[in-house]
């Protein structure tokens, strides 16, 4: 539509433009303005007689005027327009002097042989004769519309237009007639809610009061002819109440009119249903109370894809299903749809269902019941969301496939990551293994030899050899402590090492502590205090003596001088075990960066490794331990370790207490040692041999079973790895069943797992690993002669 406005726009402007060229080129110049306005005046007077005229006189019509101004054009054309063009054209020129075909009483300046007339009077008289007389001819012949009827009556009829203001003086009928007279024209049900509604609203309103059975009044006929201007048009609507006021009845050809009044407000009502039915998206079908169709829209016809004539008013519901059932337009489980008009009385109303057609297009139908009798049927094209609602669903599946598929993954990754951990630590102990055997060879020469100095020493001078037999057995120490301690980094990051709490006595492990660092507290010059505690914490008793013995280690190597103490404080339900030292202290800022790898922040008489504190980090999350530290530089350290307490009376330790090595022994034992490593039995042999024992060795299982055969050996030490897959422990259970008793044993590795460890325990023998427990190990076996 707005195309076609914008178009007729731009050919208007053209058309102007080019009239007003072609009128300049026809127009003399000689021409004043005065007489080229004179032309435009008499133009325009062409429009007199039909305004006029449709003002004052009913009987004008649309014919007339039109007759009557296309005349009047066209002698003023003839008589004004024409001679204007005679200067260009000869031939024009040649009519204006002598008259079309020579005929002198049509020349344009003479009509009629009336001559004497200027050109503006003459051209007046002619064209207003013309179009008056066109206007009143063709209106008196020809027959007016609906249209122009009323608007006669509207704008001419002066009795019509006057009567209401009458009705303000007098009234003369009641309510009940208004009331009656209008159920006639809209019916009983509508009219009757109409008055009855206007009538309460007159009777419980702040305005003027009403009695329903008493007179009218203005404002209750301007309601009634309202009323009555819906159903029969405003102007037939007029008529009536103008009839029923005055008490006559209507003459033939008001009734003709109102009845024409009332066919043309019925057909644009018609009209105007039909037009709003067609452009509505969804296709509609109305039906009667039998199922006939009565009405319907185009986009019906198109959805159910129906030939444009089958459809037709009166068709019945069955018929319509018949034919889409023979095109096989419904699907067997839908046959419960098409039964709708088989038993109304117990339907559920609206009846709502789905039908996907043979193309693929699904509708929506909707049927519902008309307030007047019938049902209205109404249906949509729902194919686009249903195509989304399939694509969402394949968007979900598609979506929980990629989750899957990416969970998968990243387990795969995760699984291929732990992999490649446990494989790395179990390279780190392999690799450890292998480091630690020459280190432990060496360590035992250097020990037979440290050992030999030392009777030598006694009878001459050898210090100076001794000393450094001394100081290479501290440095394999210090590789050997550096090696296990990056072996428990290890462990402790890959996994490998799970914590198993339970309860007991804190006092078990603050004893096995004070024994083990006094010592070397006493050769520092410090003091070590322990403060007794009786009360019983959970935890790992292994881990947590751990995360114990790192702490004491920093205070002795960070503490040039004073004193250290451990002791135990209660906090609610837990027991916070501290470590407190006179040592250089540490900076509020260094106080996160200690418990990372490889950070030595403070000198101290001893260079430390910086791994101390990152395993006790390590240890504590594992086991799920709070350690906070309190330090200040030049005052001291203070760390603390939050232990919950048990719930009821702990338990001790299964583990007896270390004894310290004796001086002497007092009988010279059979050892037998079995070892894949032929370097590690000869520093076994030289360093026992030299104590005084009689020293077993065996390569293999089978030489170290006929060796105890031969001499039955007092203890075996034993690796845990040996040559073709079995362990230092199988053996010893084939020879504690051949020898019938139970031989001590001691077990010699650098395999620190939690599975050897367990299986060291059940087969009873203790696991010889750190310098701590090696001393152990030489002081259980046998004492130095």
């Amino acid at each position: 539509m707005t195309s076609v406005l914008v178009a007729v726009r731009r050919l208007s402007i053209l058309g102007i433009l080019l009239l007003a060229y072609l009128t300049h080129r026809l127009v003399n110049q000689a021409y004043p303005l005065t007489v080229i306005g004179l032309l435009s005046f008499v133009a325009v007077a062409q429009f007199g007689p039909a305004f006029v005229g449709g003002l004052y006189w009913p009987r004008a019509n649309k014919v007339g005027a039109s007759v009557g101004i296309a005349a009047g054009f066209c002698i003023w054309a003839y008589t004004l327009l024409l001679p204007s063009a005679a200067p260009l054209w000869p031939a024009v020129g040649e009519i204006v002097r002598l008259g079309p075909w020579q005929l002198a009483w049509l020349k344009p300046n003479a009509l009629f042989g009336i001559d004497g007339l200027d050109p503006i009077s003459h051209a007046t008289l002619w064209s207003l004769a013309a179009n008056l007389v066109c206007f009143l001819a063709f209106s008196t012949l020809g027959r007016q519309s609906t249209v122009e009827r009323n608007q006669a009556a509207a704008f001419a009829d002066g009795v019509v237009r006057e009567m209401v203001p009458k009705l303000s003086s007098r009234v003369v009928v009641r309510l009940d007639d208004l009331r009656a007279l209008t159920l006639r024209f809209v019916g009983v049900e509508r009219g009757s809610a109409a008055f009855d509604g206007y009538l309460a609203s007159r009777t419980t309103g702040t305005g003027p009061r009403l009695d329903p059975s008493g007179l009218v009044d203005l404002d209750s006929i301007r309601f009634t002819e309202n009323l009555l201007a819906g159903a029969i048009g405003a102007a037939s609507a007029r008529v009536v109440i103008a009839a029923s006021l005055e008490g006559h009845s209507l003459s033939r050809r008001e009734a003709m009119a109102m009845l024409d009044e009332a066919s043309e407000a019925l057909r644009f009502n018609r009209t105007l249903l039909q037009s709003t039915l067609e452009s509505v998206p969804q296709g509609i079908c109305a039906f009667d109370a039998d199922f006939n169709i009565t009405a319907w829209n185009g986009r019906f016809i198109a959805l159910l894809d129906l030939p444009p004539d089958f459809v037709r008013v009166g068709l019945p519901l069955a018929d319509l299903i018949a034919f889409n059932v023979e095109r096989g337009e419904y699907a067997a489980s839908e046959f419960a749809a098409l039964l709708v008009n088989r038993d109304v009385a117990t339907q559920s109303w609206p009846y709502l269902y789905e039908r996907k057609r043979p193309d693929g297009t699904v509708l929506e139908i909707v049927y519902d019941r008309i307030a007047e009798g019938g049902y209205v049927s109404t249906y949509t094209d729902v194919t686009e969301r249903h195509r989304a609602a399939e694509a969402l669903r394949r968007a979900n599946e598609d979506l929980e496939l990629r989750v899957r598929e990416r969970t998968e993954a990243l387990e795969r990754a995760k699984a291929e990551a732990e992999q490649a951990n446990l494989g790395k630590t179990r390279f780190l102990a392999a690799a450890s293994h292998d480091l630690l055997q020459p280190l432990n060879a060496a360590r035992l020469f250097l020990s037979a030899l440290d050992e030999s100095l030392h009777i030598s020493a006694s009878s001459g001078g050898v210090d100076k050899e001794r000393n450094l037999a001394s100081s290479a057995i501290t440095a394999l120490r210090s590789t050997e402590h550096v090696l296990d301690r990056l072996l428990d980094i290890s462990s402790y990051d890959a996994g490998a090492v799970r914590a198993e709490p339970f309860e007991f006595p804190i006092a078990d492990l603050l004893v096995q502590l004070k024994v083990e660092f006094s010592a070397m507290a006493r050769e520092r010059g410090l003091v070590l205090r322990v403060v007794d505690c009786g009360l019983a914490v959970r935890s790992d008793p292994h881990l947590l003596r751990r995360i114990l013995q790192n702490l004491l280690s920093n205070a002795l190597r960070y503490t040039p001088k004073g004193r250290i103490l451990l002791g135990c404080r209660r906090r609610g339900g837990d027991l916070r075990i501290e470590v407190w030292d006179t040592g250089v202290g540490i900076a509020a800022e260094d106080q996160k960066r200690i418990f990372e790898e490889f950070q030595r922040l403070a000198p101290g008489p001893e260079k430390g490794l910086g791994l101390g504190l990152a395993i006790v980090d390590r240890v504590s999350r594992l086991l799920g331990h709070a350690v906070d530290v309190r330090s200040r530089p030049g005052r001291g350290s203070g760390f603390a370790v939050t232990v919950p307490l048990a719930r009821g009376a702990g338990t001790s330790l299964q583990r007896k207490p270390a004894s310290p090595a004796p001086a002497a022994a007092e009988r010279a034992m059979t050892i037998l040692c079995l070892d894949n490593d032929v370097t590690i039995l000869d520093g076994l042999t030289a360093l026992l041999g030299g104590w005084g024992h009689h020293v077993l060795v065996a390569a293999d299982a089978d030489g170290a079973m006929l060796a105890a055969a031969a001499s039955p050996p007092d203890i075996v030490l034993l690796d845990y790895h040996l040559d073709g897959g079995r362990s230092g422990l199988d053996f010893l259970d084939d020879l504690r069943q051949k020898s019938g008793r139970d031989v001590r044993a001691l077990v010699v590795t650098a395999d620190r797992s939690e599975a050897v460890r367990k299986e060291a325990g059940h087969a009873a023998a203790r696991s010889c690993r750190s310098r701590s427990n090696r001393r152990r190990c030489g002081a259980s076996s046998a004492a130095k002669p």
